[in-house]
């Protein structure tokens, strides 16, 4: 909300639907942070009209902006090898964090937030304030990983901090320009469209079409028939 609809002194019953629906459309090249951005005022102004600030909400009639995919997309060994050829080259520090995730297969939130500390003898470890499932996970660093780590200058706790020490009166630490950097590491990159999760799909994807064991888990948020597939770390 304090990113994207910092209305200032803007009295609630004079923000209109044209004015959040402008400030939404300047993220289309993010479509999941579109998504994410739109759901996030919705619920905001639910709130107020649930508590009598507003008689009803400007975004009552309206729908996600984006369409939303399946989570299915898995790079192909020449798609994947043009992420990473323009990751290797890219500046710092979006570069490293996209070669960090396809060398790891881990999630983007884990290498964004990735401290110098947790890395020990060959091994990253998590801990559970920021993993999915809120448990501590260890890990290899192989050895081609390590030896990007290595190329990174270390300056304060975080591998990959945040830009500015400030943002809005509040204090950053880690990366956390996302929605800026992901359109600009896309422009030119002649594929289809995929996320920085997709990475991790395809990590595990790749490595199970080379023979390597999967290791199956369920998990709280698939239910049924469903399972998640997850396997160690590339280890070269």
């Amino acid at each position: 909300l304090g990113r994207h609809f910092g209305f200032s002194r803007v009295h609630l019953a004079d923000i209109t639907t044209d004015e959040i629906n402008r400030r939404i459309a300047r993220l289309k090249d993010t479509p999941s942070e579109q998504n994410h951005a739109f759901v996030a005022v919705r619920v905001f102004l639910r709130w107020c009209v649930r508590n009598h600030y507003l008689d009803r909400s400007p975004l009552e009639a309206q729908q996600l902006p984006a369409r939303t995919r399946s989570r299915e997309r898995v790079l192909t060994a020449h798609e994947l090898g043009a992420v990473y050829r323009r990751a290797l080259a890219y500046p710092f520090p979006y570069g490293g964090i996209v070669t960090l995730l396809i060398l790891t297969g881990q999630r983007r939130g884990e290498i964004g937030a990735l401290q110098w500390s947790w890395i020990k003898e060959g091994t990253i470890t998590l801990p559970g304030s920021i993993t999915k499932n809120k448990q501590t996970h260890t890990f290899p660093l192989g050895s081609f990983a390590k030896s990007i780590v290595e190329t990174i200058p270390e300056a304060g706790p975080y591998l990959f901090p945040a830009a500015r020490s400030h943002i809005r009166g509040k204090r950053t630490t880690h990366f956390n320009g996302w929605a800026k950097a992901k359109p600009l590491f896309n422009k030119g990159l002649e594929i289809e469209p995929f996320t920085l999760h997709d990475l991790r799909r395809t990590f595990s994807s790749h490595l199970a079409a080379l023979g390597v064991p999967l290791h199956v888990m369920s998990t709280a948020e698939q239910k049924g028939a469903k399972w998640r597939r997850e396997i160690g770390p590339l280890g070269v």
